[in-house]
């Protein structure tokens, strides 16, 4: 469902009140609280243009009962509606509805429906020095009746050396939208950002630029209690060769509201209620992209909560025009707390493979390995274009557990495999 996405996927703030985000269908809690997979029975999508000024996206998607884990087959379905206005702006509404479908003994817990409803302004002004996003959701279920909504406003102004952002959200204590993303309730967020761009006279530089953005959370069901605090100054430069290069320092100030292991190792958490102030350092160099190989190096160090923590991510690509591009990310944190909180080594590694066999035939591979998941991915995609803007897609995926070993041997898993056929065709009427 990667065609016209933007219609569902745009609305709200996608990094923290995004009413809907796709991969949240097919996953569900079980009796414990933890996500599992609920299968999908059937689902369909529409999207297009009804004329040049009008859109439409309609999604219905069917889930599956699970008895044992007390899940309720549900039905899934959205409607977007986006409309331009001015030059280059629209208003967009979308209506979110999950619902079972059967009557079950264990749904007696409130829990039968869950709704959205929003509106959405995205402002984009004719000459492009003006764009922002202003939108209103509100939710409803048959738990909450009150605190129930979210809403945001972000206003950016950008011209040849200045571009500064004025941006802030509230989200209720009992928003919620159980199939899109809500990072945080019962907060308000105010995230400024003021940067200025330096156009030097030199043979390296094309451009380099200052940016500050402070953050800062409150909990106005707690008098306002400050949650969090970010500090970010960020120094960049775009060299004439396209490569990149930069500094950042982050200070953050967190109040912890749960006991939280921030190695995710099962080990003795920080204790409610504590807060930490902390400094990190990072820098960058990304090498120009228009080589064949290219590559970036992202180390950074500092503080983090009571501890330290040293951290470097690299990012490889080596492609063989037209036909071959191959990449692989390795990301790799050290954490060292103090007794009795315990230490962690995380690494990430994930290698990706593209083939193009001809111009309607392609290839995609990405493996992925992650420690502190304790998981091994495989994902592969063959891609046929039978027609314009339509597909054909067979894909074939493996999850493994990483944890078992015998005779110290890597003894990896299985956790889930599928094998899925997808087919888009184009209705041009």
């Amino acid at each position: 469902f990667i065609e016209n996405s933007d219609l569902f996927s745009s609305f709200g703030n996608s990094n923290d009140a995004n009413p809907f985000f796709s991969r949240r269908i097919g996953i569900a809690k079980d009796i414990n609280g933890n996500s599992i997979e609920n299968e999908i029975d059937f689902g369909m999508r529409l999207s297009g243009k009804l004329n040049n000024n009008f859109r439409i996206g309609l999604l219905n998607m069917q889930t599956q009962q699970d008895i044992e884990n007390e899940i309720a087959a549900t039905n899934n379905s959205i409607i977007a509606l986006q409309h331009k206005v001015f030059n280059r702006s629209n208003i967009s509404f979308i209506f979110i509805n999950k619902q079972a479908t059967k009557n079950y003994d264990f749904s007696e817990n409130g829990n039968d429906y869950n709704r959205l409803l929003g509106i959405d302004y995205n402002l984009a002004s004719k000459d492009n020095k003006w764009n922002g996003k202003y939108y209103i959701h509100k939710s409803f279920t048959e738990e909450y009746k009150d605190k129930d909504i979210s809403v945001g406003v972000n206003t950016n102004y950008n011209t040849k050396n200045i571009s500064f952002r004025m941006s802030g959200l509230y989200v209720g204590d009992n928003f919620n939208s159980e199939l899109g993303y809500i990072k945080r309730t019962g907060i308000i967020k105010i995230n400024p950002n003021f940067k200025y761009k330096f156009w030097p006279e030199n043979k390296k530089i094309q451009t380099h630029s200052l940016e500050v953005t402070p953050v800062f959370i409150w909990r106005p069901e707690l008098n306002n209690e400050l949650s969090d605090r970010f500090l970010i100054a960020r120094w960049g430069a775009n060299q004439n060769d396209s490569s990149t290069m930069g500094a950042v320092v982050k200070n953050r100030f967190t109040h912890l509201y749960r006991d939280f292991d921030p190695t995710r190792t099962n080990g003795i958490p920080l204790p409610i209620g504590s807060e930490y102030s902390f400094t990190n350092f990072e820098a960058y160099y990304s090498s120009p992209y228009s080589e064949d190989f290219s590559y970036t190096v992202t180390p950074s160090f500092g503080e983090f909560f009571n501890g330290k923590i040293k951290s470097i991510d690299l990012r490889f690509s080596y492609r063989v025009q037209p036909r071959f591009n191959c990449s692989i990310q390795i990301s790799y944190d050290k954490i060292n707390l103090p007794n009795p909180y315990p230490n962690a080594n995380i690494l990430l590694v994930a290698p990706r493979i593209d083939y193009t066999f001809t111009k309607n035939l392609y290839w995609a591979t990405l493996v992925q390995y992650s420690s502190q998941r304790e998981n091994l991915s495989l994902n592969t995609r063959l891609q046929w274009r039978f027609a314009p803007l339509s597909d054909l897609f067979l894909v074939y995926s493996d999850n493994y557990y990483t944890e078992d070993r015998y005779d110290n041997l890597f003894v990896p898993r299985i956790k889930s495999r599928s094998i899925n056929l997808k087919l888009t065709y184009w209705l041009d009427i």
